[in-house]
């Protein structure tokens, strides 16, 4: 089994970048706004109970005779009239009053539940964050072992080669190069798994 020895580049996100990422893409947040908004016309909508309503209004009366056209004559006129109308329910107060309220909690719960899933969202990627960091520094020490490993493989093998060394010996050095390089390799593949993850929860799309 041969196992890469390609060197891996680490990303380096910035978390207040991505905190904002996360604030301004994450889609249940999006949601929340457009449900806030509809909760905020709601209350606008109730509060107009409170105000007069002003219709306006006109019509055309074509008659033979026209009775609005004086002396009346036998021919067919046309006339126009228009007119504002406004109606108010004084009476209606109680009702409008508690559809407000009602429409007011409702806003306000809306609100609180948007603030609660900022704050959600934002452990989500501080976690996220402090996991990758976390995944970095193992995958780090993951390598320097490998390293460590290919250098005493090399001395080991050279040793061999002068006869001032085992079979066994370089067996024993070459199974722990494997394993310091499995290890590595397993430490970098955590790691990139905790990259998309982190990424993912900033809302951004991973693929196109």
């Amino acid at each position: 089994m041969q196992i890469s020895n390609q060197e891996f580049t680490f990303a380096s996100p910035d978390l207040k970048q991505l905190l904002n990422e996360a604030f301004n893409n994450r889609s249940e947040l999006k949601s929340s706004a457009y449900r806030i908004k509809s909760f905020e016309s709601n209350v606008t909508a109730a509060k107009s109970g409170y105000y007069p309503y002003v219709y306006l209004g006109a019509g055309y009366n074509l008659a033979n005779p026209n009775s609005r056209i004086q002396p009346q004559v036998n021919r067919f006129d046309g006339t126009w009239d228009a007119g504002i109308f406004l109606s108010w329910d004084f009476w209606n107060w109680g009702s409008t009053s508690a559809q407000v309220i009602q429409n007011e909690q409702t806003l306000i719960q809306g609100k609180l539940s948007r603030a609660q899933l900022m704050e959600s969202i934002e452990l989500e990627v501080n976690q996220n964050y402090l996991n990758l960091n976390f995944l970095k520094e193992k995958a780090e020490v993951s390598n320097l072992t490998k390293g460590q490993s290919e250098e005493n493989y090399r001395v080991i093998r050279e040793k061999y080669n002068a006869q001032l060394a085992t079979s066994t010996e370089l067996a024993d050095a070459e199974t722990l190069l494997f394993q310091a390089k499995t290890n590595y390799a397993n430490a970098v593949a955590d790691y990139r798994i905790a990259l998309i993850k982190l990424y993912k929860s900033a809302g951004r799309k991973l693929y196109p």
